[in-house]
């Protein structure tokens, strides 16, 4: 069986101005910040992999660019999650702020101030295997065709009067509409609609061809303001522009892939593999309940850390979640994986005695242990503690007149542990996930931070 994923070429062009630096903001716009701290943004929860579900958390592109703005400007953003139908109603009678994922339309001028696209993505036409040969959108006369409600690209195709719409209020049923023959094609962005065939496995789907009409080439990314304040989207696109190279590639490397190899986002499954991800309905996770940073358990029972960000990124990359069994020590973790009950454990060396119930991965972080002379409180003389943890303890409690004073040459080893028979995770890791974390984990090492998003209030 050739998946559809081998099928498959994202194409995604990353767009945010060249120039960027410090942000300069105006006295009004400083003065509107003040007085307007908390900004109420809506948000699709299906729209990977910019604003989608994972792991029962909302996560994605679109929510760590605001974590950004957020960072720059003092804004707050609580989010309203709806499909797009209801959050477009949201923004247009005005109980939002502001709207996420939002396309120029002229018509749409009445009830929104634009900021500059964020992101454009390509709109494409699939179909089944059974369809026959594309010749263009001539091939489509007679046939039903499923949109998005309200997609900003359905009046062009109902202009041109050949084909029957149907519209649908999510990307989940006009996909299975399609999987089970109740429509002849589909026309949406490629990242979500390949996101749900990688998530379900399905395998009768193709790629026919990218839309192409005289007005419209891609989906425009963009974050959409109420006219009534324009003070909001000089702010909003301000901080846009003075987001760093740096942080833009680490955007797109984390939640899309590299911008050079864009089908690094991808995933190759064999037929075995993909049905090991059709039975697992979940992959059970057990971690270390108190390593910081790499991971911990906090007080609502979420995972948080260094290894959470790189697996919520295998989660999306497989279209699995994880759920998490929770234990209180390192202790119980070991025992739980070793009874079996864990199909992966996170961020530990494979000791020999590991190595007896668990698989391993190559190394996630070859983590550099460093030694740092610690004379606040004047307890030690000097300790030996990995980089990564000896800076998180200097930042964490402000302990700035410890040095770090040179490498001891030791390494440790931090893979994933995978039960004995479960080697079809394993295998999905080692193809496209650990080169991708390998980068983001080494750049979070290096820099002390990464792009996790806050623990914001959102509605639904």
């Amino acid at each position: 069986m050739k998946s559809i994923l081998v099928r498959i070429i994202i194409y995604l062009v990353f767009i945010f101005p060249v120039t960027t630096g410090a942000l300069e903001l105006t006295p009004e716009e400083k003065a509107f910040i003040t007085s307007n701290s908390e900004v109420r943004i809506a948000m699709m929860p299906d729209f990977s992999p910019f604003s989608y579900i994972i792991q029962d958390a909302v996560g994605g592109f679109e929510h760590d660019l605001l974590a950004l703005v957020s960072q720059k400007t003092g804004l707050t953003f609580t989010k309203q999650l709806g499909n797009w139908n209801s959050i477009l109603t949201a923004f247009k009678t005005r109980k939002v702020d502001m709207i996420a994922s939002i396309s120029y339309k002229k018509e749409r001028e009445a009830f929104t101030i634009f900021t500059k696209p964020y992101y454009e993505i390509p709109i494409i036409i699939f179909v089944r295997d059974d369809f026959g040969e594309y010749q263009g959108l001539e091939s489509l006369a007679g046939k039903k065709v499923g949109v998005l409600k309200d997609i900003f690209y359905s009046k062009e195709l109902e202009e041109i009067g050949s084909m029957e719409l149907v519209p649908y209020e999510t990307y989940e049923e006009v996909t299975q509409a399609l999987v089970f023959g109740k429509i002849d094609a589909l026309i949406q962005n490629l990242p979500n609609i390949n996101h749900l065939i990688k998530k379900h496995v399905y395998t009768n789907l193709k790629l026919a061809a990218e839309l192409q009409l005289p007005n419209i080439r891609k989906e425009d990314l963009r974050f959409g303001i109420r006219p009534d304040k324009p003070i909001l989207r000089s702010i909003m696109q301000k901080a846009l522009d003075s987001i760093s190279k740096e942080e833009k590639v680490a955007l797109v490397d984390l939640w899309i892939g590299g911008t050079q190899d864009s089908s690094a986002s991808l995933i190759k499954v064999t037929e075995k593999e993909g049905a090991y991800l059709v039975e697992k309905k979940t992959i059970t996770m057990c971690i270390n309940p108190d390593q910081e940073p790499y991971e911990k358990i906090n007080h609502p029972g979420k995972h948080e850390g260094l290894a959470a960000d790189c697996l919520q990124l295998i989660a999306q990359k497989i279209g699995k979640p994880f759920t998490l069994l929770s234990t209180k020590t390192w202790q119980e973790t070991l025992a739980k994986a070793k009874a079996g009950k864990c199909d992966i454990v996170s961020f530990l060396e494979p000791t020999p005695d590991r190595k007896s119930f668990l698989n391993f991965t190559s190394p996630i972080v070859e983590n550099y242990t460093k030694a740092m002379q610690m004379v606040s409180g004047g307890e030690l003389d000097s300790a030996i503690t990995p980089l990564v943890g000896a800076a998180y303890i200097i930042a964490k409690e402000r302990l700035f007149d410890i040095k770090i004073s040179g490498d001891t040459g030791l390494k440790r080893r931090y893979t994933i542990g995978v039960k004995k028979m479960t080697l079809y995770c394993r295998e999905l890791w080692k193809k496209r996930c650990y080169p991708c974390l390998t980068r983001r984990v080494k750049r979070s090492a290096i820099n002390g931070s990464r792009f996790a998003w806050k623990k914001e209030r959102t509605t639904v």
